[in-house]
């Protein structure tokens, strides 16, 4: 099983567990006799419908709403990478304005050295 498996499979597990102790705890009101009673049944199946159901309406809700999500994550991701990389030329830019500086003095001290070596 791949990692995306067994995480689905965990989530699933831990929601079933949810649901069983919810319902469990709502709806059997006494341990002392051996067989369930038919209120004890019914409320445990509609309390698990009900989960059943919420779950199912929120995971809809989820898939509508996520892609919506993503492209807006992307979006700001993407505007924070431009600002970055404008920020980063800005500093870029000054660097090679004193670069430039730099290699005109070099050759005014070179030609400087060469008169005095003559």
């Amino acid at each position: 099983m791949d990692t995306q498996s067994i995480r689905n499979l965990r989530d699933f597990l831990q929601m079933y567990n949810r649901i069983s102790e919810t319902c469990f705890t709502q709806c059997i009101s006494s341990l002392l006799e051996r067989d369930v009673q038919s209120d004890e049944v019914a409320c445990v199946q509609r309390c698990a419908d009900k989960h059943i159901n919420s779950n199912q309406k929120i995971m809809q809700v989820f898939m509508e709403v996520q892609p919506q999500v993503v492209a807006k994550r992307m979006e700001k991701m993407e505007q924070q990478m431009a600002e970055t990389q404008a920020a980063e030329s800005a500093e870029a830019q000054p660097q090679t304005a004193e670069a430039t500086e730099v290699q005109p003095q070099a050759a005014v001290e070179s030609a400087q050295a060469e008169a005095v070596a003559q």
